[in-house]
């Protein structure tokens, strides 16, 4: 699978301990996207699915902040000024800002220092959680 081909999907497990997870995907800007996640995590007791758990007031501190816990998350390379929201599903145009060539990266929406209790989840226990891209244009 080649996800620089318009509408060849690649999948990525995204492994919620780390705070970038690299797809092997290089952007460009005004390419389009769409993203498809499924699968869980787990965040130290609790199960999680890609559209994360919300906690008020406390979800304000995460590395996107206002984004619920876990939330599946996606940004240009390591940018967190242009990180986004990726939960279950969405579709994403590379803002003009991107230099060509920036890998795609995820990750899971958590405090900075807390990744430390985070669980990828095996087939049998719902995980893991993946995110299929496909590029559209």
């Amino acid at each position: 699978m080649n996800p620089t081909i318009i509408g060849e999907p690649r999948d990525v497990d995204v492994d919620p301990r780390l705070l970038f997870v690299a797809s092997g995907i290089p952007l460009n800007p005004g390419d389009c996207y769409r993203f498809v996640a499924s699968g869980c995590w787990k965040d130290a007791w609790k199960t999680i699915g890609p559209s994360g758990w919300k906690l008020w007031p406390l979800q304000r501190f995460n590395r996107l902040p206002n984004v619920a816990f876990l939330c599946l998350c996606g940004s240009p390379g390591e940018n967190l000024s242009l990180a986004f929201a990726i939960g279950d599903g969405r579709e994403w145009t590379v803002p003009p800002e991107v230099s060509p060539g920036t890998e795609l990266m995820f990750f899971a929406n958590d405090w900075q220092h807390r990744y430390g209790n985070n669980h990828p989840l095996p087939p049998g226990q719902g995980g893991p959680l993946r995110a299929r891209v496909t590029r559209l244009a």
